[in-house]
């Protein structure tokens, strides 16, 4: 669930720029600056490996070739404004990843292969004798991850969700903003009817 994000320039970590979602640090007691909406570390990590397909840690993060491009529509935050209602929805270019790949699908498969190929070489170093053979299980019934487009992604929905979603774009089509209108309308759109 994105939440506000400040920029910090912490004098306690030689004044390099971190984003909290927090407006005063706790390092150095200094107020920052607002950054919109963001998410967590958690579902950003959650997201890259939705959208790539191989862990968000690991020692092949930086031997990898650049393969995508961060999303236009929403500059890499995976979740769009509607500053007039005060609301978020998830970008509906990238699924909510804030990224984009740029590459072919057999290109993006190789890229894969060889950051599973570091990865399981990493922990196995890493891990005892039963570990390695876990990977080593995982690496036989492993499939790669494909290059999936937009109508891949949406869900199945209920009619009732259908028809929530219809109210909501009638709703954001009259433009209304509730903080400027009269209290009528406020209730004529609380009781409006989908057909």
């Amino acid at each position: 669930m994105p939440h506000l994000t400040w920029v910090h320039k912490c004098s306690d970590r030689d004044n390099l720029k971190i984003w909290l979602g927090e407006e005063v640090c706790r390092a150095c007691g200094a107020s920052g600056e607002p950054d919109g909406l963001g998410l967590t570390s958690i579902e950003s990590r959650g997201n890259f490996q939705h959208l790539n397909g191989f862990p968000s840690i690991g020692p092949h993060l930086s031997k990898l070739p650049k393969y995508t491009e961060i999303c236009p529509t929403c500059d890499g935050n995976g979740v769009c404004l509607i500053h007039q209602h005060n609301r978020w929805v998830p970008c509906k270019s990238c699924q909510g990843t804030g990224g984009i790949i740029t590459v072919s699908e057999k290109r993006f498969i190789k890229i894969q292969e060889e950051a599973w190929a570091i990865f399981d070489a990493w922990s196995m170093e890493r891990g005892g004798d039963s570990e390695k053979c876990k990977i080593l299980e995982r690496q036989k019934r492993r499939i790669y991850k494909r290059i999936y487009r937009r109508a891949h992604y949406v869900p199945k929905s209920s009619k009732r969700a259908i028809r929530y979603f219809e109210k909501n774009a009638r709703l954001i089509s009259l433009m209304i903003d509730p903080e400027n209108c009269d209290l009528e309308v406020i209730d004529e759109w609380e009781n409006l009817k989908c057909p």
